[in-house]
């Protein structure tokens, strides 16, 4: 997954926010109890604010 930050408007207000793979609202992940998951992050964050 690329996260990074860059200006958002999901009600019409411009904002940083934070996208995951270019898009808003974030990939879904879902998984059952007891499932081990492995997500390779890609930390594109260059908001110190957002760290």
């Amino acid at each position: 997954f690329n996260v990074a930050n860059t200006a958002v408007a999901p009600d019409g207000f411009s904002r940083v926010g934070v996208i995951v793979n270019g898009g808003f609202p974030g990939t879904l992940i879902q998984a059952n109890k007891d499932d081990t998951l492995h997500i390779a992050v890609n930390d594109q964050l260059t908001d110190p604010t957002m760290r």
